[in-house]
This record gives C-alpha cells, sequence and structure tokens, in this order.
C-alpha cells in the first residue's frame, strides 16, 4: 500500500501505514476537507477486523472466581 504523499495548500500528507504510530495534526485533516475526506485521503477508510476471542461458560466463570491475580 505504498500511495505517494499527497499535498495539499503546501501541507504534506504522508499515506498511513499499518504497524506505526502515524501521528497527524487538525491543519492536515483541515487541508484534506475534513475527517472523513482525510481517513480516505491517508487509507484509514477500510473497515478494522478485529481477532474474535471467546470464552466458554465454564471458563469465563473461572476467571471470574481467581480475580486479576
Amino acid at each position: 500500500m505504498n500511495k505517494p504523499k499527497v499535498v495539499t495548500k503546501r501541507i504534506v500528507i504522508p499515506p498511513m501505514q499499518e504497524g506505526t504510530l502515524n501521528v497527524y495534526n487538525s491543519e492536515q485533516i483541515q487541508a484534506a476537507g475534513g475527517l472523513e475526506a482525510f481517513n480516505t485521503l491517508i487509507g484509514n477508510d477500510k473497515p478494522k477486523i478485529w481477532p474474535t476471542i471467546e470464552f466458554t461458560d465454564d471458563e469465563w466463570k473461572e476467571m471470574l472466581k481467581k480475580g486479576l491475580d
């Protein structure tokens, strides 16, 4: 996903990179045309797939009984 950097009104907006801390500021968001346009611009408009964490009732009861120790 190597998108070129976007220059909007002399403000550089690099594309989002998975696995890194991507820091943007309000000037970049405003220059892109708002938050929705900004997310599309940096490639962050796709839904994320979160891992499923499942426990049986017995496992859950055991964890509640033991606490966080």
